[in-house]
């Protein structure tokens, strides 16, 4: 029997929502948050995808193109979804709500790699589609992972504020004694 006098727990899904919102919104400006997006995410990181591509583009003999697109596309989402969320699993350690986001993330992505690998056999332009999404997906997790991370900011904390922090501060420190 449940006890009545037990109040339900707060809805923390719109703080969630905004956390994720504010960590997909935030780098939008930042330079060097595109130039590590796409180069090492998206290119470097896809290169598997890219290579099966270039294979397609000039009908290498001996290959199967649609096989190894739809592979590189199905064994990239994981790797980068699954460990954007681990990362966002191992930085957030004071936001229950996105370690569990990160936790649920990961095991989404693990389980659809397993039935989009085996979804091929059978239904192989449903699994390239499936991969296709699921690695957008990854990205947009990566982001979330990464959005809020300093060395995509330009801004400064421990700058002073009122003024260059190359300009001598202002008063001295004789009289002072220990």
């Amino acid at each position: 029997m449940m006890n009545k006098s037990l109040k339900p727990l707060p809805n923390s899904f719109p703080d969630l929502g905004r956390d994720l919102y504010q960590r997909i919104r935030t780098p939008l400006g930042s330079p060097p948050f595109w130039n590590t997006l796409v180069f090492g995410v998206i290119v470097f990181g896809g290169i598997a995808i890219w290579i099966e591509f270039l294979k397609y583009g000039f009908n290498l003999p001996g290959t199967h193109p649609a096989e190894g697109i739809r592979t590189a596309f199905n064994t990239y989402f994981p790797a980068i979804g699954c460990a954007s969320a681990l990362q966002l699993i191992t930085t957030e350690k004071d936001n229950q709500d996105l370690r569990a986001f990160g936790y649920a993330a990961s095991v989404s992505f693990f389980v659809v790699c397993c039935l989009t690998l085996l979804l091929q056999f059978n239904h192989p332009y449903l699994s390239l589609i499936v991969g296709i999404i699921f690695s957008i997906l990854a990205v947009l997790m990566w982001c979330i992972a990464n959005g809020l991370d300093d060395a995509y900011s330009n801004f400064t904390p421990d700058a002073s504020l009122g003024g260059s922090v190359d300009e001598r501060l202002m008063g001295t420190t004789s009289g002072f004694k220990v």
